[in-house]
């Protein structure tokens, strides 16, 4: 019996409880009826920074350029590319990321029938889906260099290098790349 009085006697008390509600701000804070001194300023996202990583394959075909004996070439390569964005709003989003800017280090391996390894490094601008990369390659079996463009859209690409002192190759291809990135706010 005692036990029950007390639980009767807390829950009397817990049902007795008064919650009254203040009609003006504890003293130190701010009044809302009266208008603020400054303006208020809404906080906004500010937005992400970060580097994007990609690498992938491609393969292609096109004709070679200045040759003694102009014929079809068949290509092979791989690239690896790290591109920094801004993003205006806190999330990755690629229809909003105005442009990505990076670097691109590839090797090409040219068919079976000509015994061709290029290295490049090229300075890459991507718009959206569309962009243009631009470089040098390097051959070290015959150790040839020259200037190198690539324009793509998705996932076609065209690329025009030459090998300075010896003709060059015009190649036209798919490539396939997996994404992956680093972010941080701003």
């Amino acid at each position: 019996m005692k036990h029950f009085a007390g639980v009767a006697l807390v829950a009397l008390c817990a049902s007795c409880y008064a919650h009254q509600e203040l009609d003006r701000n504890a003293p130190g804070y701010a009044n809302l009826n009266v208008e603020p001194a400054r303006p208020l300023v809404m906080p906004r996202d500010q937005g992400l920074q970060g580097v994007l990583l990609s690498g992938g394959a491609f393969g292609a075909g096109g004709p070679e350029l200045g040759g003694r004996s102009p014929h079809a070439v068949g290509t092979a390569g791989l690239e690896l590319s790290a591109s920094y964005y801004t993003s205006p709003i806190g999330v990755f989003d690629p229809n909003r990321v105005p442009a990505l800017d990076g670097l691109n280090l590839g090797y090409t391996l040219f068919g079976p029938d000509r015994a061709k390894d290029q290295l490049y490094l090229e300075v890459q601008h991507v718009y959206r889906l569309a962009g243009a990369a631009a470089g040098w390659s390097w051959d070290p079996l015959t150790n040839t260099n020259g200037p190198q463009l690539t324009l793509f859209y998705g996932l076609l690409y065209a690329r025009l290098n030459y090998a300075l002192g010896g003709g060059g190759e015009a190649q036209f291809g798919i490539f396939l790349k997996a994404f992956d990135r680093i972010t941080w706010f701003r």
